[in-house]
């Protein structure tokens, strides 16, 4: 499976959430937000920034582009 690069991640951008989540269901469509922290999506925890998705190749882990 491939994983969206960080750096292609934009704001307003629309992804697909697989499983492994704890606080968003899997499958489900999530927009991309931005504060001051970095770029995030809403959950039931309230913000999950996707830097923490990040692997050591710079691949977002967990989530893949809606088109």
């Amino acid at each position: 499976m491939a994983y969206p690069k960080m750096w292609s991640i934009r704001l307003g951008d629309r992804l697909l959430t697989y499983g492994g989540f704890t606080c968003v269901p899997a499958n489900t469509a999530v927009t991309v937000e931005q504060d001051e922290q970095g770029l995030f999506f809403l959950c039931a925890d309230g913000r999950h920034y996707l830097e923490s998705q990040r692997d050591q190749n710079g691949e977002c882990l967990g989530l893949t582009p809606l088109l």
